[in-house]
């Protein structure tokens, strides 16, 4: 099978997806490679705007979460109060017939465009905490209804949607807490896959616009960096700690004018992704908090301490 990196750095170059979030979703079908992470670089690659990069690292990401979920797939967790385990009030029933959800969501990325949604909801609690359980539920199922949500100021290529559940059949059920096994992982997991599809999108623009071969080669060692974190363990301490040095050196490298020079670029996607790059500081804060856990965690390990 071809490297990945000669796939993204060999000629030619593959033309940009064009026909919106359709086009997105048939080009990752189409690609030659399995793994979610490969997957997500091609799919930046292909991308002619941020947005889609992101599209393509979010759907590979949830590949990545729960292996079998269809390709067309939304988490949804946050809900009026918040996205915190007590903030959830979507309810998880079993009966007679099978297990059902009811509850409303405020933001189901992909909105309708969604085949599938892997939803968060509260069971009652256990031991004094909230029993989250996680179920897929098909959105063409009995119950289930999407209402478009507000366009946001950046990537308004994407819809989201407002979700209504009322005893809505569960597909099927996730294993664990739902909190602990889908919830927690999965910021780092979309973190990781988003970064390498947009570090994929870069690649295209770097050489369409003939930026600097250093700048390529850059690129393409924080591609080579973040496949090798998206393979590995979630909650991983060093997983964080070497996400954050992805972040910086990307940052560094855009706010670099000599390295990235912006003047060089197609007008329309110069101005999409001036738009668009608040899409890369989306839940910095969480990231943060996460690292800052992580170097705590690892200050307490006999192999590693945190730097002073």
């Amino acid at each position: 099978m071809t490297d990945i990196l000669d796939r993204l750095l060999g000629e030619p170059l593959p033309p940009a997806i064009e026909g919106g979030i359709d086009a997105v979703f048939a080009a990752l079908a189409g690609s030659p490679f399995t793994d979610p992470g490969e997957r997500a670089a091609i799919g930046g690659l292909l991308a002619d705007r941020l947005g889609y990069a992101f599209l393509a690292g979010y759907a590979c990401a949830l590949a990545r979460l729960a292996p079998g979920i269809a390709p067309r797939a939304a988490l949804s967790v946050t809900e009026e109060r918040g996205g915190h385990p007590r903030a959830i009030e979507t309810r998880f029933e079993l009966g007679p017939d099978g297990p059902r959800l009811t509850g409303t969501k405020t933001f189901v990325t992909l909105g309708a465009f969604a085949e599938e949604l892997v939803v968060v909801a509260t069971a009652g609690e256990r031991d004094g905490r909230p029993d989250l359980r996680c179920a897929i539920v098909r959105t063409d199922a009995p119950g289930v209804t999407l209402a478009p949500g507000p366009e946001l100021p950046f990537a308004p290529e994407i819809p989201h949607a407002r979700l209504v559940l009322d005893r809505a059949p569960c597909a099927r059920v996730l294993d664990g807490d739902a909190y602990v096994c889908v919830v927690k992982p999965f910021r780092t997991i979309e973190d990781v896959h988003v970064l390498v599809a947009t570090l994929g999108w870069l690649v295209r623009v770097a050489r369409v616009s003939d930026w600097p071969r250093a700048t390529t080669e850059r690129l393409a060692a924080l591609v080579a960096s973040g496949l090798g974190l998206a393979g590995r363990e979630a909650d991983a301490p060093g997983v964080h700690v070497g996400l954050a040095g992805l972040f910086a050196a990307l940052r560094a490298l855009l706010d670099d004018g000599s390295a990235c020079p912006w003047g060089r670029v197609e007008e329309a996607t110069r101005a999409r992704y001036t738009r668009d790059r608040p899409l890369l500081v989306v839940a910095e804060h969480a990231r943060a908090a996460r690292l800052e856990a992580a170097w705590r965690a690892l200050a307490g390990s006999p192999r590693a301490r945190a730097p002073a």
